[in-house]
């Protein structure tokens, strides 16, 4: 597969998904750490808000 700047979300329901943009931490083949960015909110304490992007 390797590093990727998006990636299949999935929502609650297990079947949908929508494709968002993804910074990636880390990489290393196969194995990558990405945080998703998304325009929502944020919905818990690990939650980020990222302004002046």
């Amino acid at each position: 597969m390797g590093c990727q700047d998006h990636a299949k979300i999935n929502f609650t329901d297990g079947i949908s998904f929508k494709k968002r943009p993804v910074l990636i931490l880390w990489c290393d083949g196969d194995d990558v750490i990405v945080a998703v960015v998304i325009s929502a909110q944020p919905r818990s304490n690990t939650d980020i808000v990222l302004e002046k992007w």
